[in-house]
């Protein structure tokens, strides 16, 4: 059966047998099981029982995840061969992904949505709803790991929509653009307070190599979303024109000043569209 087909079918286990499989006289003189779904099956009962399970990552999971590195890179390979087994490395990095390892649940989310990435960069996956779905899954999974891009990714995927897959919704973009704004701005506040210093660094690079004032297109289309409206999100003129303000303030440290006084003219424009409050009349 097609690996991408199986792994899309929910798997019934009971806990006792995957437990008293792992047992020695179980799987005697043949290789010991790796007990990942007896590991997944820990991490789902720890998930419900500890405040701290969203900073856990499986040690098996990251083994896995390390696994499938060592295929890319040719470890298991003949000598002299360029080649590597895709498919061990795309099993293995499944396995860490079902064990919550974030870094696998996102590199697995981009080969199922074919995005660019750096972990089996070459491997491309059969195109099909069902995948788009469960990339889109992942991608969510990613996010709830608190992948900062990840956030990008399904705001601008709601935001448009896909073609025969995903119809746009602006309610669900909007929460992922506000998700991802906030961990970028936090992001950038971490790294100034990192360098010794209080004051915020418009120059400083964030981990993926871009400033987070370079972004204020991500947050001038958040703002048109609040000001227009429409696919399930109700207009906030008020929102609209905090962000158009805030995306002014962020061209300006780009050093764009033109594009910085059109945002503040949509500002001025979104605040001047807020309903006036009715005042009793005696």
């Amino acid at each position: 059966m097609n690996f991408f087909v199986s792994i899309l079918k929910d798997s019934v286990f009971n806990i006792d047998d995957i437990y008293n499989a792992q047992l020695p006289d179980k799987y005697k003189n043949s290789h010991r099981p790796s007990s990942v779904m007896l590991e997944k099956a820990e991490l789902e009962k720890f998930q419900q029982i500890s405040a701290c399970y969203d900073k856990y990552e499986s040690i098996l999971g990251q083994i896995h995840l390390e696994m499938c590195k060592y295929y890319q890179v040719g470890r298991f390979s003949e000598l002299g061969s360029e080649e590597f087994d895709q498919t061990s490395a795309i099993y293995h990095l499944d396995l860490a992904a079902e064990l919550c390892v974030t870094e696998a649940i996102f590199a697995l989310a981009k080969i199922y949505l074919d995005l660019p990435r750096d972990l089996l960069p070459n491997y491309h996956a059969p195109i099909s709803k069902e995948l788009f779905q469960k990339g889109l899954e992942l991608m969510t999974r990613a996010s709830e790991c608190l992948e900062i891009e990840a956030n990008l990714y399904l705001a601008q995927t709601y935001d448009r929509g896909s073609s025969g897959a995903l119809e746009p919704d602006w309610k669900q973009a909007a929460e992922y653009y506000e998700k991802y704004i906030r961990l970028r701005e936090k992001e950038s506040n971490d790294i100034d307070e990192d360098s010794g210093t209080c004051e915020s660094n418009p120059r400083k690079l964030v981990d993926n190599a871009v400033p987070f004032h370079d972004q204020h297109d991500v947050v001038a289309r958040l703002a048109t979303l609040y000001k227009t409206g429409g696919n399930n999100l109700s207009c906030n003129y008020q929102r609209a024109g905090d962000l158009f303000t805030k995306a002014a303030e962020m061209a300006t440290a780009a050093m764009k000043g033109r594009l910085a006084n059109k945002y503040y003219g949509a500002a001025e424009e979104a605040y001047g569209m807020e309903p006036e409050e009715e005042t009793e009349t005696n």
